[in-house]
């Protein structure tokens, strides 16, 4: 009588494929979502703006110059005021 090649258990595959995906979806949220800046490009200059503030910058050869200081609402600067002191 010949013997069946036997198949890994079903569960280890199942376990292996819900890592698998677990580990992509963090990956993709650790390096990719969300990133608080959009990149812009405007006669020649390299511009990121903040999603969250509203804070514009321009790159320069030193890094990033602050162009446009962040717009907040007054409850914005009420959180900002008791989280950080000021």
């Amino acid at each position: 009588m010949s013997e069946t090649p036997t198949k890994p258990p079903r569960t280890r595959t199942g376990l292996l494929q819900v890592m698998a995906i677990v580990v992509a979806v963090f990956a993709f949220l650790y390096l990719v979502w969300p990133t608080p800046f959009i990149y812009h490009r405007h006669q020649g200059e390299i511009y990121r703006v903040n999603r969250f503030s509203g804070a514009k910058d321009r790159a320069t050869g030193d890094g990033w110059e602050r162009v446009m200081e962040p717009k907040l609402t007054p409850e914005q600067e009420e959180a900002v005021h008791r989280l950080f002191g000021g």
